[in-house]
């Protein structure tokens, strides 16, 4: 089989392209990590990314991780942006469909409406304890009450 100048040119440029990837890749990182650092929200408590546990189930240990350091349920499209900046993704057309789906599937998690989700153990803990909204909160911000 003879290798052409055209073929080396096209797996060059594919490497090329590769490469490019790659970079933006580790740009992101930085990013995400440089934005953890910033908040402080970098901590021991993450997850590591490489994990024998399927990637769903690794998703929504994050998001018990985040709700335990939060400390109240929070809309969806905030648990959304809560994971982007911890670098974790939530794959789909439609990331905000699926992140309900996952907590939907869970047992550790319960909605407190709206697309307001939390730990089920806080629903349990305190029967009474239920998404409030009061003057001078941001809207979708929610707090327990019981």
């Amino acid at each position: 089989m003879a290798i052409t100048i055209r073929s080396l040119q096209r797996r060059m440029e594919d490497a090329r392209k590769e490469s490019d990837r790659q970079a933006q890749l580790v740009e992101h990182y930085q990013a995400v990590i440089a934005d953890l650092e910033a908040t402080g929200e970098l901590s021991d408590t993450v997850a590591p990314t490489s994990t024998n546990k399927p990637a769903g189930e690794a998703m929504r240990d994050q998001m018990v991780l985040i709700y335990e350091q939060v400390g109240h349920p929070l809309p969806l499209k905030e648990m959304l942006d809560l994971l982007d900046r911890r670098g974790v993704h939530v794959p789909g057309g439609k990331p905000i469909r699926n992140l309900g789906s996952h907590h939907s599937l869970d047992k550790r998690f319960a909605n407190f409406g709206k697309g307001i989700w939390g730990l089920a153990k806080w629903k349990v803990e305190n029967s009474s304890v239920a998404p409030v909204r009061s003057e001078g909160r941001n809207e979708g911000e929610v707090r327990l009450v019981g």
